[in-house]
């Protein structure tokens, strides 16, 4: 009995530990990533907010903080709450993308 009490008890642990959990919904969290980073409105508000850096003649940091005030601002405004570090990576795209226009 206490086999079995010990093999039920071990296969709720695997079930609910950490690692277990994230391997269930990752594919849910990367369709849900792909769909927003490749959302045409927000590239277009972050290649926007770039452009206008530049335009102002902006550089560095300036720029930088510039353009992600704006996209910040602007994807707010959309009603969304992304992080930090995804909406600087939709915005270093946009910049990559702007810096190949040149």
């Amino acid at each position: 009995m206490k086999t079995l009490w010990n093999k039920l008890i071990n296969a709720i642990h695997k079930l609910f530990s950490p690692k277990q959990v994230f391997l269930l919904v990752w594919p849910g969290m990367k369709a849900e990533i792909d769909k927003t980073v490749n959302d045409g409105i927000l590239q277009d508000l972050a290649f926007d907010a770039v452009r206008t850096a530049a335009e102002l003649g902006l550089k560095g940091d300036d720029a930088w903080k510039h353009a992600f005030a704006k996209f910040s601002s602007r994807v707010l405004e959309l009603g969304l709450e992304l992080g930090k570090r995804f909406l600087d990576t939709i915005l270093q795209v946009a910049y990559l993308r702007f810096r190949g226009e040149d």
